[in-house]
């Protein structure tokens, strides 16, 4: 989440890096293994936030109104489902609705209001593109189609994280052959080093958490302190092997 405010720090010319590396600790791999891979490692992802806005009305009388009920349901029915040909077929994108709110606990009121939060996920930042017009068009056909009127915004939006092919190439200089991994597809989670690779080369990798470890932002999972050495090391070879 740092990254931006990184970039527009005035300091950050005086130290532009040539290169840039990140890591992630990743549960479900073993530990100290090391995911890598050129090209997209981290989805683009943003958050998408849609108003719906009508007029409330008496409770017994509905059709007085404008509710926003009918459009809120239309839209989270077909967020998770996209057509062919919204994006290619050998690329991974889709939408995930994570919330919304509709009207009040007023039960002599029927709901003009309505709010829908959702991720947006694509490994191209240009399929991005396409699923946000897509998505937009769709809040505002269902919104029409019930005279509401609709505003969108965003929030947490980062393009998809680019590993250099020569960045790539250092990590797998630096790390063990049998500790290596390169996954075939792009990882769906994102991350803000995106924001920085795009101005100098760099890579992002994961490392191992366990097999055994419950899944990042589980509530019980805790981060194990035995990565701390193999990923410092790794920082470390790539210190040296950049500085000879």
């Amino acid at each position: 989440m740092g990254a931006e405010a990184v970039l527009q720090d005035p300091r950050f010319e005086t130290i532009k890096p040539n290169f840039a590396f990140a890591l992630h600790n990743l549960p479900g791999l073993p530990l100290g293994q090391v995911l890598i891979r050129p090209g997209t490692f981290n989805c683009a992802s943003r958050g998408m936030i849609v108003k719906l806005s009508g007029t409330t009305a008496h409770a017994a009388q509905p059709e007085t109104g404008q509710s926003s009920a009918a459009a809120m349901s239309d839209c989270i029915q077909k967020f998770p489902t996209l057509p062919p040909g919204t994006v290619p077929s050998d690329e991974t994108a889709f939408a995930t609705v994570v919330g919304a709110q509709l009207g009040k606990k007023a039960f002599g009121t029927a709901p003009g209001e309505a709010e829908i939060w959702a991720t947006l996920r694509s490994e191209k930042d240009a399929t991005m593109a396409k699923l946000t017009q897509y998505v937009e068009q769709m809040v505002h056909d269902a919104a029409a189609k019930n005279g509401l009127t609709v505003t969108i915004a965003y929030q947490d939006v980062f393009p998809a994280t680019v590993n250099s092919v020569e960045a790539v190439k250092q990590i797998q200089e630096v790390v063990d052959d049998a500790a290596l991994s390169v996954p075939e597809k792009p990882l769906r989670w994102s991350e803000d080093l995106g924001r920085i690779t795009a101005s100098c080369e760099g890579a992002l990798f994961a490392i191992g958490a366990g097999t055994d470890r419950p899944d990042l932002h589980n509530p019980d999972y805790d981060f194990p302190d035995a990565l701390i050495l193999p990923a410092k090391d790794i920082f470390l070879g790539l210190i040296a092997s950049y500085l000879n």
